[in-house]
């Protein structure tokens, strides 16, 4: 199945490269739109969040973000995407 680049497998994708790339612990990537118009199957305010931990098994999450405009957009989701990193670090103590 061919998947486009707004999908949980791209995040995850991203995650692992800075991982890897910057000899880091944990990886994080993000994707989505924000708009105006969407892209492919994917709405407005779609965003893809994966977060890669030591063990290197990714964990995703998608999520529905209220399409209120290309930059609150782009700043809610750098947030989510933090809180959902933040979640995940907190739930392996």
């Amino acid at each position: 199945e061919r998947r486009g680049p707004v999908s949980e497998d791209v995040a995850a994708a991203l995650a692992a490269g800075a991982q890897e790339r910057l000899d880091a612990q944990v990886g994080l990537g993000v994707v989505g739109v924000a708009g105006p118009t969407r892209q492919g199957a994917a709405e407005v305010g779609t965003v893809c969040v994966a977060a890669v931990l030591p063990d290197g098994q990714p964990r995703t999450r998608t999520l529905r973000l209220p399409a209120r405009g290309r930059s609150e957009t782009q700043a809610f989701a750098a947030s989510a995407a933090l809180d959902f990193l933040r979640r995940r670090l907190t739930a392996t103590r």
